[in-house]
């Protein structure tokens, strides 16, 4: 009789509500977020790149501008270096650098180069 007091009816248990997660249904969740998280920041940095590799192009097209000119107005090129152009009537006292390295610009043949993205 003590017995029978004791156990739970088996339609009693399956109406009861869990009040908790499981473990594994966390470590679920918590997968899924981070392989969204990573597939997003993975995104995100190959935009980065894209922008600072346009921005390096928009830098050397201005630099190769002002060689240019500077080749005009003094009938030579600039050195290798590009310091003749750190004027205010040119570039400005700054040379701009390769936005994703922080390298400076050089000058081959006539041409501004990029160490790190080349011609």
């Amino acid at each position: 009789m003590i017995r029978e007091s004791l156990a739970v009816p088996a339609s009693r248990c399956s109406q009861q509500r869990r009040s908790a997660f499981s473990m594994l249904e966390i470590i679920v969740a918590l997968t899924i977020a981070t392989l969204f998280a990573m597939t997003g920041l993975a995104f995100v940095q190959t935009h980065g790149e894209t922008a600072k590799s346009r921005a390096c192009e928009g830098n050397r097209a201005t630099l190769q501008r002002d060689v240019e000119l500077y080749e005009h107005e003094t009938g030579r090129l600039p050195g290798r270096t590009l310091r003749e152009l750190a004027d205010q009537d040119y570039s400005g006292v700054n040379l701009p650098t390769c936005p994703a390295s922080g390298n400076a610009y050089g000058l081959d043949q006539g041409e501004v180069t990029c160490p790190t993205h080349g011609k």
